[in-house]
């Protein structure tokens, strides 16, 4: 089931309504059989997994198909505490958004909450198998398999070319230790300093900003029509 297409009014009326007509576009029946299973049929060609480096593939990935599913089964976000819609800003880091119940789809800082993301990034997963999988039969053996951090990976080589499975910043994300809070909280202050250097002061630095860093950890404003 794809959800409904949504809009959150902003105060660019005519933003708001390309952003629509996208959004629409994205969860269609059209798209999903014009655009997405012609990718995915790409994407499963074993010749072509066979020319890739593991960083090539990530990159085809993340930006040809799945920002795009993460925007296709979003829904409309809300805000945990009031249950209306609204669209989390940038640096608005407000405890409320901790809530498991903000799970939006579209938004880096909720998507892994939200059931579907775990769908979404099992086929990721099953890409990257077929990716060594085609290796293995075009140049086997070229492609060795261990474990980083508990993490079943690739070692460094020809066809993988980062010796880190967690390349930056230097953070296992399932490790935790008890220095987690004061971490969180030198993080906070420099999203604050940040968040100051974006603050427009003028209307016209309002608008380059807008349309050059507005989003940026948002899936939502990852994929933007074509002009």
């Amino acid at each position: 089931m794809i959800p409904p297409a949504y809009t959150i009014p902003s105060d660019n009326e005519e933003a708001d309504l390309e952003d629509l007509k996208f959004l629409k576009f994205l969860k269609s029946q059209d798209y999903f059989n014009n655009v997405m299973m012609r990718l995915e049929r790409i994407f499963k060609n074993k010749t072509f997994l066979a020319s890739l480096t593991l960083g090539a593939l990530g990159n085809l990935l993340e930006f040809e198909i799945h920002n795009q599913m993460h925007v296709r089964w979003s829904s409309i976000p809300r805000d945990p505490k009031s249950g209306e819609p609204a669209d989390r800003k940038l640096f608005d880091f407000d405890d409320k958004w901790d809530d498991p119940k903000y799970d939006s789809l579209g938004d880096f800082y909720s998507s892994h909450v939200n059931p579907l993301f775990w769908r979404l990034h099992g086929w990721i997963d099953d890409r990257i198998e077929e990716w060594f999988n085609a290796h293995e039969a075009r140049h086997p053996r070229e492609v060795e398999r261990y474990e980083y951090q508990g993490v079943k990976w690739f070692k460094p080589g020809r066809w993988v070319q980062v010796s880190k499975l967690f390349y930056w910043p230097e953070h296992h994300p399932h490790l935790h230790n008890n220095n987690d809070k004061e971490e969180i909280d030198v993080m906070l202050k420099v999203l604050e300093i940040l968040s100051r250097l974006f603050t427009p002061q003028t209307a016209a630095e309002a608008r380059f900003i807008t349309q050059r860093d507005s989003g940026s950890m948002s899936f939502m404003h990852d994929i933007k029509p074509d002009k």
